[in-house]
């Protein structure tokens, strides 16, 4: 780049290189014209081998903006970090001989870059024609000012400089705090108000487009989607479809016959309909005509074949001017085959991730009903564990409540033994002797509720008490309570008569019944 020859030689190798490439390989013929007419886009290409990551960067932004400079493309990517959405969003604000954001020494970096005089955005194509031999003087947003102009233009570069790195800086806080979606919406609201107007309604804009279209030209036309363009590439995104943006210019020439001959013919509608997302727009709208802008439309009618893959939009093909139906055909053909795949495989990917996704579902959904199963059976052999102990507890207090009525029936059987021995010891030692028959003894029969008789001889002055101790001496008498009766006449010796003696009681030669009564 340090001399005339050096950059005509340059120029005439790697031209030589582009016809090698356009004659041995047939895909690259596209390029030809391109290449061979304009050296830096093949130096751009040049770059794409020495650093891939800022030379892609560098396409991308080239290919957005349409520019053809290398170096101002660089300088902008320098002068916002290598941001390709800041840098096309600067270009956009700058619009046709508006202020222009210029790169400061430190952003630009020392190995990167290219000598120029400035960095600015170069005149459009359809003011000034390419080529041109360059005028004497300051260039300042395209435009040629005298020298006495340069202190207030650098001056004006400073403040535009400093102005637009606070807006970067701004702009890297915003893509750093707010989500995509309102990062969108506020950069078209930002941008809106740039252009001194409010926000657009894209569905009353698309609806309008449809009518004045079908009003001039008819139904039979490709299907229109009638959303913004940024919902029309997400449709197109979604559905693993290109998307056809059609620039609509009432005033060109040639929009009419474009419209009637081409754009409205059935294989084209036909074509469209079946494999492809088509979005038109009026260029007298602002979106439509930002676009244009961006896709660096000059002329029209003017057709562009996107596709956005990976959050990343991709001009593949565009047509500029009137073109008959075989060409826009064979163009969108070549696309469709040439580019076809990449969407197939993303299909492809996205079914797989989806299929994945329903995979994973379907095994947590099976794990997590053979945990619950698992769970309700272990609840289950819990239940039955808790319940067969506690039928066991109550088994066992039962068995143990036996046992212990048992052991105090036992206890109190030898309580009542111990106690009818005691008494029947006691009576037996205080038991007088029994009496010979004689004057003054009588005889009386004792009969137990077994039926067994025994007779005893007691003196009539014997008190009532000694009988009953008699009684309490016999081992058939085994109960602790009982009294003594007399059948005939009948007749209870009570308490009430054991102080009395037998001849006032009326027991002379009597007999007695023992009968048992139930001890409290």
């Amino acid at each position: 780049h340090n001399s005339d020859a050096n950059f005509t030689h340059r120029r005439e190798e790697n031209s030589s290189v582009c016809d090698f490439l356009c004659d041995s390989r047939p895909e690259f013929s596209h390029f030809s014209e391109t290449v061979a007419s304009d050296f830096q886009l093949l130096l751009i290409r040049c770059r794409l081998a020495m650093d891939t990551q800022e030379a892609e960067k560098l396409t991308q932004l080239m290919e957005f903006t349409q520019l053809d400079d290398v170096e101002l493309c660089t300088q902008l990517l320098q002068s916002h970090a290598w941001n390709v959405e800041a840098a096309v969003n600067t270009y956009l604000g700058m619009g046709d001989g508006g202020p222009q954001q210029e790169p400061t020494a430190q952003q630009a970096g020392p190995s990167r870059a290219l000598e120029t005089p400035q960095a600015t955005v170069p005149p459009r194509p359809d003011t000034l024609h390419r080529g041109a031999p360059p005028r004497e003087g300051i260039a300042f947003a395209g435009v040629e000012l005298p020298h006495y102009l340069a202190i207030p233009v650098f001056i004006l570069r400073l403040m535009t400089s400093a102005f637009g790195l606070g807006l970067g800086i701004m702009g890297g806080l915003m893509r750093a705090v707010l989500p995509t979606r309102v990062q969108r919406r506020v950069l078209g609201t930002v941008q809106a108000f740039a252009q001194r107007g409010p926000p657009e309604d894209p569905l009353v804009s698309a609806n309008n487009f449809l009518e004045s279209f079908e009003e001039a030209y008819g139904t039979l036309h490709p299907p229109f989607l009638m959303t913004s363009y940024r919902d029309a590439l997400k449709a197109s995104s979604d559905q693993f479809k290109f998307l056809v943006v059609y620039l609509h210019s009432a005033d060109a020439q040639h929009t009419a016959r474009f419209c009637r001959e081409t754009l409205c013919a059935q294989p084209v509608v036909d074509f469209v309909s079946d494999n492809m997302l088509v979005w038109g727009g009026d260029v007298r709208t602002r979106t439509a005509k930002q676009l244009a802008s961006t896709l660096r439309a000059h002329t029209f009618p003017y057709t562009a074949v996107l596709v956005q893959y990976k959050e990343r939009v991709t001009l593949l093909s565009h047509f500029q001017g009137p073109v008959s139906v075989e060409q826009l055909l064979n163009g969108l053909g070549q696309v469709l085959m040439d580019q076809g795949p990449i969407l197939v495989a993303a299909r492809a990917e996205v079914e797989e991730r989806a299929f994945n996704r329903t995979l994973r579902q379907e095994q947590d959904r099976e794990y997590e009903e053979a945990l619950a199963a698992d769970q309700a059976r272990e609840q289950a052999h819990v239940l039955e564990a808790r319940k067969q102990a506690e039928e066991r507890r109550v088994k066992e207090e039962e068995e143990q409540a036996v046992e212990r009525a048992a052991a105090e029936e036992a206890q109190k059987a030898r309580e009542a033994s111990e106690a009818m021995l005691a008494r029947r010891n006691k009576s037996a030692a205080a038991l007088a002797e029994e009496p010979e028959a004689g004057p003054g003894v009588t005889q009386l029969l004792f009969r137990s509720p077994t039926g067994e008789r025994t007779k005893r001889r007691f003196q009539t002055s014997t008190k009532v008490q000694e009988v009953y101790d008699f009684v309490d001496s016999l081992e058939s008498v085994d109960f602790p309570k009982y009294s003594l009766a007399m059948s005939y006449p009948k007749k209870v010796l009570g308490d009430d008569l054991l102080e009395t003696t037998i001849d006032d009681a009326g027991l002379k030669d009597a007999m007695l019944m023992i009968q048992p009564e139930d001890s409290e």
